[in-house]
């Protein structure tokens, strides 16, 4: 997915992220993804297409995160996302997602997501 974002003639990539982040899983899963973004960006690949992170703070509410999620769809900018870390947020946002972008959760576990959306990848 990143690849083929790369080749965009955008001068920059979005991607959606949602989590938690005033807690502390949150906030490691928001480092984690910093962390990333940094060593993306810094390869030669992506030097003319920087990768940006749109965070977004679900709370771990499901309504929040469905909210949440409808706004990265709308976005013409949010190419895919990153999140959402807790399952019954992750379980509510596949739903909003299921046919318009792909969502990558990070640590999210419950069951439920197995086969919810080819678009929710768990």
């Amino acid at each position: 997915m990143l690849a083929a974002c790369a080749g965009s003639h955008t001068d920059t990539v979005t991607f959606g992220a949602a989590g938690p982040w005033s807690e502390a899983y949150g906030d490691a899963n928001h480092k984690g993804i910093e962390l990333a973004l940094q060593q993306i960006n810094e390869s030669p690949e992506w030097k003319n297409h920087p990768l940006r992170i749109r965070f977004e703070n679900d709370s771990g509410s499901g309504v929040r995160a469905s909210s949440i999620a409808q706004s990265f769809v709308d976005s013409a900018d949010v190419l895919a996302v990153i999140g959402h870390v807790n399952s019954g947020a992750m379980v509510a946002a596949a739903h909003v997602y299921d046919g318009h972008l792909a969502a990558v959760a990070t640590t999210a576990t419950s069951p439920s997501l197995t086969g919810i959306s080819p678009w929710a990848i768990p």
